[in-house]
C-alpha cells in the first residue's frame, strides 16, 4: 500500500517556506523518496480556539481524500498540531495507520480525549509519543491556561506528562519516548529535523506497558 506522512506544525510557527518545520521535514522526507504533505497555518496562543475549527475541517478532509485513494497515512504534529490531528482522528473520524506526536498540546486521559475509543476501532493504528523533561510549556503554562481562562483557552499537556488511563485493550499501540534534556520546541529546531525524519521512518519497537523509552 502507498504512504503518505502528513505533518501539522504547532503555534507561533512561521508559514515561510525556509522557517517552517513542517516544510524543512516535507523536503528531507521527499529527498528519501517518501510521499510527504504539511499543513501550515500561523496562529498565537491567545488565538489558537478562533481558528481551530476550521484548521480540523481542512486537515480531516486531506486526511480523507488520502484514505479514499488507499494512502497508509502517518500523521506527525508538533504541539498545537497534534491537537488539531487529534480532533480529526476522533471528532471527524479520520483513518491513520500511526501518529508521531512532539510535545502534544492534547488531553493527557486517553478516556477524557477519546483516544481509547479511537484505537478499539482502528486495531492497526498506532501512536508514538514523544515527550520531553523540560518541557515547562506544557508542564507549567498549560495547566495555567486552563485554570485562568476556565478551560476555553488552555491546553494539554500530554507531551510533558505521557498519557493516563490508557486502555488495557490498546496500550501494546501507545508507545511514549522520553528526549532527556529537551524543552518543547527542541524537537522542531532544523539541526534537530534529521533526527525526526529518521524516527518518523523508524519508528522504535514496542515496550511493555508502563515502560518509556529514553532517547
Amino acid at each position: 500500500m502507498k504512504s503518505v506522512y502528513y505533518l501539522t506544525n504547532g503555534i507561533r510557527t512561521s508559514t515561510d517556506q525556509a522557517k517552517n518545520w513542517c516544510a524543512s521535514a516535507v523536503t528531507k522526507l521527499v529527498l528519501k523518496g517518501k510521499f510527504a504533505v504539511g499543513y501550515r497555518y500561523h496562529t498565537f496562543a491567545l488565538t489558537r480556539r478562533f481558528g481551530l475549527g476550521k484548521h480540523v475541517r481542512a486537515v480531516a478532509a486531506d486526511l480523507d481524500k488520502f484514505f479514499f485513494q488507499y494512502f497508509d497515512t502517518h500523521v506527525v504534529g508538533h504541539s498545537n498540531g497534534c491537537e488539531i490531528q487529534r480532533q480529526a482522528m476522533v471528532k471527524k473520524h479520520c483513518s491513520v495507520s500511526s501518529c508521531h506526536w512532539y510535545g502534544a498540546a492534547v488531553e493527557a486521559d486517553f478516556e477524557k480525549n477519546g483516544l481509547n475509543e479511537y484505537l478499539i476501532n482502528h486495531p492497526t493504528c498506532k501512536l508514538y509519543i514523544y515527550i520531553s523533561d523540560k518541557d515547562f510549556v506544557l508542564k507549567r503554562v498549560a495547566k495555567a491556561s486552563r485554570f485562568l481562562t476556565f478551560g476555553w483557552l488552555g491546553y494539554g499537556s500530554l507531551g510533558a506528562t505521557g498519557p493516563t488511563n490508557v486502555s488495557p485493550r490498546v496500550s501494546e499501540r501507545v508507545q511514549v519516548i522520553v528526549q532527556k534534556g529537551y524543552k518543547h520546541t527542541t524537537y522542531i529546531k532544523h539541526e534537530n529535523i534529521d533526527d525526526r525524519v529518521f524516527e518518523i521512518l523508524n519508528p522504535p519497537p514496542p515496550v511493555a506497558h508502563g515502560m518509556r523509552q529514553q532517547s
